[in-house]
């Protein structure tokens, strides 16, 4: 039991997504403080998402069976049709995402800066341009877009724990996984325990960064700092890619490549 849990937390600890996942939240202000309040948001959701099935395993024996079912779905169950369309909406936002970035840079290099065609004289300042209340500010959802960028820009926490929150794994590994442990037939709490290092075995990068850091906190420095300066230059196409590569793995597994 414990080689197959550590070897798949092993697999899943290199999945790009979550590498991406750091990558992007290195790219924010105190990346330190962000990566370990990012950790901390990957716990409260996978802690119960890999416990409460192993638990329901032990009060539902029957549910053991259908688990590995669905962990093992064929090429024409709903799961993989499910995959599958999940897949082709998150490659299209990835690319609509990529053409914004796209012209976004086109649009910064086409316009100088700090050239006018008319000469503004000293001590003038120029009128700014106020946009209609009604079209633009005066939205709530463009207000509310706002709100979540500023707190972005300024590094807040909270953006950060709940990044965190959002990244699980496949349900599919996770009844891999415990189908795996319940099939040991140790007791619960060992069962439980190995669950749990299933957990922290699959975050081992935000552990080994956080606990480097901790060590050796100017060598580390020295080794997020240019991580963060290209990751914060290039956020839009982080996004981006990570998009890509969780939607080419839905793909992937909803056509039975995987």
């Amino acid at each position: 039991m414990w080689g197959s849990v550590l070897g798949l937390a092993c697999l899943l600890a290199i999945n790009p997504v979550l590498l991406a996942l750091i990558l992007l939240v290195i790219s924010r202000p105190r990346p330190v403080q962000n990566l370990a309040v990012c950790w901390v948001g990957c716990l409260i959701t996978n802690l119960p998402f890999v416990l409460v099935p192993l638990l329901i395993m032990h009060v539902m024996p029957v549910f053991r069976s259908t688990a590995h079912d669905l962990a093992t779905a064929g090429p024409n169950s709903t799961a993989r049709h499910i995959q599958l369309g999940m897949g082709v909406l998150t490659l299209a936002a990835s690319a609509v995402i990529a053409v914004r970035s796209r012209a976004r840079q086109r649009k910064d290099v086409s316009t100088p800066v700090g050239n006018s065609s008319s000469p503004v004289l000293d001590g003038d300042t120029p009128t700014p341009i106020l946009l209609p209340q009604g079209r633009d500010r005066g939205s709530a959802i463009r207000r509310l877009i706002d709100r979540l960028n500023k707190e972005w820009e300024n590094g807040s926490l909270w953006v950060s724990l709940v990044a965190g929150m959002t990244f699980l794994p496949g349900p599919a590994m996770v009844l891999l996984v415990d189908t795996t442990i319940a099939a040991s037939g140790a007791p619960i709490g060992t069962q439980a325990i190995a669950a749990i290092v299933f957990v922290v075995g699959m975050l081992a990068v935000f552990e080994i960064t956080l606990v480097s850091y901790l060590l050796t906190p100017a060598k580390t420095q020295a080794v997020l700092r240019p991580l963060h300066e290209w990751a914060l230059a290039h956020r839009p196409q982080v996004l981006a890619a990570i998009l890509a590569v969780v939607g080419l793995s839905l793909v992937a597994r909803g056509t039975g490549v995987i």
